[in-house]
């Protein structure tokens, strides 16, 4: 089993900009859907998450640009 770093985790939600729209726990933005598995379809490991977010890649960063200029 791989070893997450949860302060990394923080560090990433907030400089790639997911903080803009989604929250964890309360901490973030109510734009888009919060990431809890409560509201994922099916659970998922990390690795699984990190494609299907690649995948949406294209979509979110419009969105970025239409939100934060660029």
């Amino acid at each position: 089993m791989s070893n997450f770093d949860a302060e990394r985790g923080r560090e990433l939600f907030a400089s790639k900009g997911c903080v803009v729209c989604h929250s964890v726990n309360g901490i973030g933005s109510e734009d888009a859907q919060p990431f809890a598995a409560e509201y994922m379809d099916e659970r998922m490991s990390p690795f699984e998450f990190a494609a299907r977010t690649s995948r949406g890649a294209p979509y979110m960063i419009e969105l970025q640009e239409k939100e934060l200029g660029g």
